[in-house]
């Protein structure tokens, strides 16, 4: 039982991690678009 709920911690945790890994991607996306739009204007 105490194994099983260590598991389940760990993948929310990988979970947790890769969503704040994608969300910090796309705001830098966002982010060097903005950047790319302002050298070309």
């Amino acid at each position: 039982m105490m194994n099983y709920r260590k598991l389940n911690l760990t993948g929310r945790g990988i979970i947790t991690v890769t969503a704040s890994i994608l969300a910090l991607a796309y705001l830098m996306a966002d982010l060097s678009c903005y950047l790319i739009d302002l050298i070309l204007l």
